[in-house]
C-alpha cells in the first residue's frame, strides 16, 4: 500500500491549488501555490522555499504519485491554460 514515511501533520489546513509558479537562484527553489480568482488573477496562498536537493526529492515523489494515480484511475488529461 503506502510505504512512504509517516509524518506528524498536526493541524494543517488543506488549500486547493489550480495555479503555481516556480522560481530559483543558485541556492533555493521557490514554489508559489495559489488559486485563480474570478477576475483572472492568481491569489498566492502558499510559498515554499527549499534546497535544490529537496526539490529533486519532491519531484521524484510527485512523479511516483502520478504514476500510481494513472495506474489506478487512468490517463491524465491536460488542463487548458
Amino acid at each position: 500500500m503506502d510505504e512512504r514515511p509517516k509524518t506528524d501533520r498536526g493541524n494543517l489546513d488543506g488549500m486547493f491549488c489550480d495555479e503555481f509558479s516556480i522560481g530559483f537562484n543558485a541556492y533555493v527553489l521557490v514554489f508559489d501555490f495559489g488559486m485563480k480568482g474570478s477576475d483572472g488573477t492568481t491569489h498566492t496562498h502558499t510559498k515554499v522555499v527549499t534546497s535544490p536537493a529537496t526539490a529533486r526529492e519532491f519531484c521524484d515523489v510527485l512523479n511516483q504519485s502520478l504514476r500510481e494515480h494513472v495506474e489506478k484511475y487512468g490517463p491524465l488529461k491536460r488542463e487548458p491554460r
